[in-house]
């Protein structure tokens, strides 16, 4: 769907993309791996010349990291039994994973250091929020 989003919405400038902390269950078998082939395919179907052949300005892509679980979360049942060890080290190790995934394209990882609030662990709380909105300001700004 990336394609068609980036066609509908041109022109565009600039593109972040953020994974979710789900993408760290337990269900989908998630490991460094699969976030390397994951974030590689993404950025391969959104850098497709095919999209851009009408003139359209490629636009600067960025992939942002996670936030970091929070170690709190892993007292919350639902959260353990969902993410578990290997979800919180997933998630507080993603960037070289994605940064290898991103080495053939004009890509940069951006980690913001943003971690999940203490409730669940996974869900960012309004200075995770903010903590991500102020890095990804300052990115812009520096374009």
């Amino acid at each position: 769907m990336i394609s068609m989003v980036l066609k509908t919405h041109a022109p565009i400038d600039v593109v972040f993309i953020m994974l979710g902390t789900n993408d760290a269950k337990r269900q989908f078998s998630t490991n460094s791996i699969s976030l390397e082939k994951g974030i590689r395919t993404l950025l391969y179907k959104a850098l497709n010349p095919e999209i851009y052949r009408d003139g359209s300005k490629v636009p600067q892509f960025f992939v942002v990291c996670p936030p970091k679980m929070n170690r709190d979360g892993l007292n919350n049942e639902r959260t353990k039994e969902n993410f578990g060890d290997a979800g919180f080290e997933i998630l507080n190790n993603t960037k070289p994973y994605l940064e290898k995934g991103c080495r053939d394209f004009d890509v940069e990882v951006i980690d913001t250091h943003a971690i999940a609030g203490s409730i669940d662990g996974i869900h960012m709380d309004e200075s995770g929020h903010k903590q991500v909105a102020d890095v990804l300001i300052s990115v812009i700004q520096e374009l």
